[in-house]
């Protein structure tokens, strides 16, 4: 989705801003001073935190925010019903308890000390009128659909402006007890209310991109101005007092940073990769006569390694499974080798009659060179004959809407860390199966994990069902996981190497002292 950014100019007094520069210039000054002053400038540096972002400009209005970058200041700022936690799992964040019966009528209980920096209490009222907000169909929110992918009761008439905001199924019962109507059974709610679109606001109004904007996080705006945006803590225990975000355009090279959200693809200092909830592989066509005998599936999947696929391209974690590699499910499977000639030779392959198989894909350079390296990994039989088919983007969707393809590429992502994600696109009436997929196990079960209440381990053993049936079938071709690039100095630490859900607050974050860093080192 585009995202809608809106332009703003915020000034602040000369004085201000003179205080302020000159106050970093300093701070930055005694770095060279004597042994002294370096330790004093240590300790202040402890408490500061200096995070950029490549972005045209700062987005703090939920409704408008697209991009696991952008939300990273509005996440400091203000705080859902659910929130993530330092690993990536989603928690408690202002909901004190929930409850439900049926999967459809959800009431939820604000925490009683909530409150907004104004000192004003966090109400239910302020989720429904920043629902309302979302939903509203006059602000065209480019992320109003995800009340729809919730199931909330009406969102896609109120969205289309059909019904009025009021009908959106949220209502205050009193001022700490919100209550959701869904359209549908829907067990797995809470785990989608940490997403940015439903950060309240105050009383549901647009929010102030000035001194005076209103939150209820762990930081409140002090200054705000085109170029960065000065975050302080409000409780006093946490390690980075401040918070700095840095705007930077394409052409700018960041000078001093603890964070980058989104490094320039040339820059390659202090990179890590986290995973995200992505994966990426091909489709086959169960439609195809070839593709759905599934020894011709099964050869094909024998005769491609993950792990040399995506070998000197850098674009993930290879990944064997319908889930991703980071996603651990009991059976997650491995590559196992299996006789290619003898599963072709049951379909009626053989070196005089070869396996023809159009591979179709987009042409941009990393799915040219993955569809390189499946072509090359077939090519090594001379039972498989491959045909490249490299089109545009909007003529691959064409072509999938249409079923017209034997291979083709695909990926699939979540918004937020559930198995049960990865697994709907197979239903065979989910409007996201492309490849004509029917297993009526699979219905069934997956039915089960949306419609009935579980409990954890209930729920894993259904969840397992289904990959199994899936990896026999040999639904798919799975390649690899997406990662997400940043780049962090050594000393900043709290960041979970496994926390594939894009979101790090500032809160989870500290500085390790001079003497934690050489022992790390040793």
């Amino acid at each position: 989705m585009l995202l809608n950014m809106l332009r703003f100019r915020l000034s602040i007094t000369k004085n201000n801003i003179i205080k302020y520069w000159v106050t970093l210039f300093l701070g930055f000054t005694l770095l060279g001073c004597d042994q002294s002053n370096h330790i004093i400038q240590q300790t202040l540096s402890q408490h500061l935190l200096n995070r950029s972002i490549y972005t045209e400009q700062f987005q703090l209005d939920p409704i408008f925010v697209t991009s696991t970058e952008d939300s990273a200041p509005l996440r400091d700022l203000l705080s859902g019903l659910m929130v993530f936690n330092e690993k990536g799992d989603v928690t408690l964040g202002l909901a004190e308890n929930w409850q439900t019966e049926d999967g459809k009528v959800w009431i939820f209980k604000l925490k009683q000390d909530a409150r907004w920096s104004n000192n004003a209490p966090v109400t239910a009222q302020d989720f429904v009128s920043s629902w309302q907000r979302l939903a509203s169909h006059k602000n065209q929110s480019p992320v109003a659909n995800y009340l729809v992918y919730m199931g909330v009761k009406n969102a896609q008439a109120v969205i289309s402006g059909k019904k009025f905001t009021t009908d959106l199924g949220v209502m205050a019962i009193d001022e700490k007890t919100l209550k959701i109507e869904l359209n549908r059974t829907n067990f797995q709610l809470p785990l989608m209310l940490a997403h940015s679109a439903l950060l309240p606001t105050y009383r549901g109004e647009k929010p102030a991109l000035t001194q005076s904007f209103i939150s209820n996080g762990k930081y409140r705006l002090q200054y705000p101005n085109k170029a960065n945006l000065i975050l302080t803590a409000i409780d006093t225990s946490l390690p980075f007092q401040k918070v700095i975000y840095h705007k930077l355009d394409a052409q700018q090279q960041p000078k001093y940073y603890d964070i980058i959200e989104n490094p320039s693809l040339n820059y390659t200092n202090n990179l890590i990769k986290l995973p995200k909830l992505c994966t990426y592989f091909y489709e086959f066509n169960f439609a195809d006569p070839m593709m759905q005998k599934q020894n011709i599936r099964q050869a094909i999947k024998g005769m491609v390694s993950a792990r040399k696929i995506t070998d000197n391209i850098g674009v993930g974690i290879p990944n064997n499974s319908i889930l991703p590699n980071t996603m651990y499910i009991e059976n997650n499977s491995q590559w196992k080798p299996v006789i290619i000639e003898l599963l072709l030779s049951e379909a009626g392959i053989s070196v005089k009659n070869p396996l023809k198989i159009t591979l179709t894909y987009d042409n941009q350079s990393i799915h040219h060179n993955i569809a390189n390296n499946i072509i090359r990994s077939l090519g090594q039989s001379d039972l498989f004959k491959v045909t490249p088919q490299a089109v545009e983007w909007q003529e691959l969707l064409k072509i999938r809407e249409k079923k017209q393809f034997q291979m083709i590429r695909a990926g699939w992502c979540a918004d937020f860390p559930d198995p049960v994600q990865f697994l709907v696109q197979f239903h065979s009436k989910s409007p996201d199966n492309k490849i004509s997929y029917k297993n009526n196990n699979v219905d069934t079960l997956l039915e089960q994990l949306e419609q009935e209440p579980l409990t954890i381990s209930e729920r894993n053993k259904l969840i397992y069902k289904v990959i199994k049936q899936l990896e026999d079938d040999v639904a798919i071709l799975p390649i690899f996981q997406y990662q997400r690039t940043i780049a962090v100095v050594p000393s900043i630490k709290g960041i979970d190497s496994n926390n594939s859900s894009g979101v790090i607050y500032s809160k989870d974050l500290y500085r390790a002292s001079p003497t934690d860093q050489q022992t790390s080192n040793n």
